[in-house]
This record gives structure tokens, C-alpha cells and sequence, in this order.
């Protein structure tokens, strides 16, 4: 069996067994969280088709985030095959399939497509490649961070690189730090920045970069407030 045909039968093993056949569904019962506590974030998550194999553990990892309410926008920089559009949609994710040139075109046609929806302007974005992940605590931590009146306009903790891979989990924030034309977060990466929707919802990344395009894009962000 070649490579190809391998993802293939991956691919359509976990769409048997995880989310596709209903027989199976009591097995597989999402973590219990109170309903909808997620249901204000999105992370919107980039990816070209040779990761489209990752998708399913990505999926199987962020369970927790889905069953919480929690979004989660897949934009594929060419088209998805049927069995894995399934999983996708399966799991109660948008899937977004347009050609683009990088990373930062795909997050920007991402922004585009998420002004078309009900998203409102106190709900927070955060940016990924396949390979990263965000993790529960530290999605709980900043639900409880983004409270109205005081919504910080930026929520992000520390990132560990672990031993394996690319993958950075992101550690609970105690507070929100701060932000502003003085303080660009050089040491933050993206992974580890929950937005504001109304804060960025103006601008979009520049799509000519091939890397730091991220901290282009808040640079621009920190110098239109009025902050220090």
C-alpha cells in the first residue's frame, strides 16, 4: 500500500470509528464541560494539503474546545477530499477551501469570511498552523479573563516548546498583559494570542511576508491606539 492509499484508509478509519458511525457515538461521547463555554472563540487554522493528514489528530485533540461550544475554521489552501470535508463537518467545524499564496493569506481570507457570520465584536480569534495547540486551561482561564465591561483587547500566556514536533501549548495567563505602540510582544507568537474581533477585525496580515507577517500585523494594531 503506498502513501497516499495509507492516509486514505487513516483517514477513513477515523471517520468510522470517531465521528462518523453512529453505532459507535456512545464510545465516543465529548468531555463534559458546561455548555457553550467556548462558544466566544474561534481559532481559525491554516493548512496546505500536505497536513491535510494531520487534520483528524488535531480534531482528536481539540475535542474538549468543540464539545465547549468552541469554533474552529479549517482554511485549506487547495481542495479536501469527501472522506475528510466529512470528519470536518462531522465534528461541527467550517471548512473554508480557496487557493492562496501563504499563511497570511489564508488567515486574512479566513478574517473576510468570518465578517460574513454572526461572529460579534466581543468574541476572541487566535491564529494557528496545524501543528500548533491550544489547551484547556488556558482557554478556561481566558473566558473568565474576558469578561465585560473590562474585555482586554489581547489574552495570551507563555509558550513551551515540547520535546516532539512543532506543537506549542499554551499556559494559563493569570492576567492580561499588556499591549501597546511601547510593548509589540516580540516574544509572543501567535499561538499564544487570543484577539479581540473588534480590535482587529480592520486590518488583515500583509500577505507578502513569508515570515514575522504576525508581528507586522500588531505592530500596525499598537499604533493605531491610543496607548502606551
Amino acid at each position: 500500500m503506498g502513501w497516499a492509499d495509507k492516509v486514505r484508509a487513516r483517514i477513513h478509519n477515523i471517520a468510522k470509528t470517531k465521528f462518523l458511525d453512529n453505532k459507535n457515538h456512545a464510545e465516543h461521547k465529548p468531555m463534559k464541560l458546561k455548555s457553550n463555554v467556548f462558544a466566544d472563540i474561534w481559532l481559525i487554522v491554516a493548512v496546505v494539503a500536505a497536513n491535510f493528514r494531520d487534520i483528524p489528530s488535531f480534531l482528536q485533540s481539540h475535542q474538549w474546545f468543540c464539545a465547549g461550544g468552541g469554533h474552529i475554521l479549517f482554511k485549506a489552501a487547495s481542495v479536501v477530499d469527501d472522506p475528510l470535508a466529512n470528519i470536518i463537518a462531522a465534528a461541527g467545524c467550517t471548512l473554508l477551501q480557496v487557493k492562496d499564496s501563504g499563511i497570511y493569506d489564508a488567515w486574512n481570507q479566513a478574517m473576510d469570511r468570518l465578517e460574513s457570520t454572526t461572529l460579534t465584536n466581543d468574541c476572541y480569534v487566535a491564529f494557528l498552523g496545524i501543528d500548533d495547540t491550544i489547551r484547556e486551561d488556558y482557554c478556561l482561564a481566558a473566558t473568565r479573563i474576558a469578561q465585560p465591561p473590562t474585555q482586554p483587547d489581547f489574552i495570551y500566556g507563555d509558550a513551551l516548546n515540547v520535546s516532539h514536533g512543532r506543537a506549542k501549548y499554551q499556559v494559563s495567563p493569570l492576567m492580561p498583559k499588556l499591549f501597546g505602540k511601547n510593548n509589540y510582544l516580540f516574544d509572543v507568537p501567535h499561538p499564544g494570542l487570543l484577539n479581540r474581533w473588534e480590535t482587529i477585525k480592520k486590518f488583515r496580515f500583509d500577505a507578502r511576508y513569508q515570515l514575522a507577517g504576525d508581528f507586522d500585523f500588531y505592530i500596525r494594531i499598537a499604533s493605531s491606539m491610543d496607548v502606551t
